[in-house]
Order: C-alpha cells, then sequence, then structure tokens
C-alpha cells in the first residue's frame, strides 16, 4: 500500500502524519525535529512511502538534505 507523509515543522518538534493515497489517516503522531528523528520515524510508520511533503521554512533545507541522503522521497 503507498503511503503518503505530511510534516508540520516546529523548532522542537515535527507532527507527521501518514495517509495511503485515499486520504485516509493510518498513523499520527510526533517526533524530535532533526533530520535523523525524522528519518526513523518515517521508516517505522510508513515503510511503503512514495512522498513526504514538509513545508518551507528555515528548516526546511536542513531536512530535504538529510532525508534524501537517507534515500527518502522528500518534496518542500
Amino acid at each position: 500500500m503507498d503511503q503518503y507523509v505530511g510534516l508540520d515543522v516546529s523548532q522542537d518538534e515535527t507532527h507527521i502524519c501518514v495517509v495511503d493515497r485515499d486520504g485516509n489517516k493510518l498513523w499520527e503522531g510526533h517526533c524530535a525535529s532533526t533530520p535523523e528523528a525524522i528519518g526513523k520515524t518515517v521508516k517505522e510508520h510508513a515503510p511503503n512511502v512514495k512522498k513526504i511533503g514538509l513545508e518551507s521554512g528555515h528548516l526546511s533545507t536542513w531536512h530535504w538534505h538529510g532525508l534524501t541522503d537517507m534515500g527518502l522521497p522528500a518534496i518542500n
């Protein structure tokens, strides 16, 4: 099953929502706002992720590079 991830990033904590292709929520939670923590959480709760959407902001470049370096399909 294809999974899609949305990130709501703040300085200390990132809220994560995983949905299927029809928009049904599969998992919602949060983790620390580091690429490593986000990547680990996404791999755990969305192993079949097709796209990770993240908002534009002062942390987005750091997150995009970190997630794509881990082989995750981040877009912004």
